[in-house]
């Protein structure tokens, strides 16, 4: 087995899917902060294309749609954690594929398709690191986990 250190912060953790579970919904909810720097935090989030506001980065946190979290990728491996603060609604997914055919990461291609089902009238953002004409046709294994109610 090799040791993901080498990949600095990106490899600094070893987590299973409830360690992340636990995690991003401290991040979210609080816990992790005190209350005025979470709320910093949460506002600082800004979208990453103002013609697509349903997804955005701020200190330390991503926002998808209604889920906010972070995602994580070192070579052959990606994670996505997201919460909703306003529903309970936790997602964390692991795969062992960084990225899908059409360069889009792997977690991101699967967080996608799972999305709409929670939240139907989600506007699902493009991804800008994806290859151009690509399509978002994911492959490789996944482990997908939910907890709590969807929107």
């Amino acid at each position: 087995m090799a040791n993901p250190s080498w990949g600095w912060t990106a490899g600094g953790a070893i987590s299973t899917v409830e360690d992340m579970k636990t995690y991003v919904e401290a991040l979210v909810d609080g816990g992790l902060l005190d209350a005025r720097t979470q709320q910093v935090r949460m506002d600082s989030i800004t979208p990453t294309n103002p013609a697509e506001p349903s997804a955005g980065y701020g200190l330390g946190i991503a926002k998808f749609d209604q889920l906010y979290g972070h995602d994580g990728q070192i070579p052959g491996y990606m994670t996505f954690m997201g919460h909703d603060p306003k529903t309970g609604l936790t997602i964390v997914i692991c795969t062992n594929l960084a990225t899908a055919p059409s360069g889009e990461g792997s977690a991101l291609v699967i967080l996608k398709e799972l999305v709409p089902i929670f939240y139907p009238n989600a506007v699902i953002p493009g991804d800008p690191a994806a290859a151009p004409g690509a399509t978002a046709a994911a492959s490789g294994t996944a482990t997908a986990a939910t907890t709590g109610t969807g929107g």
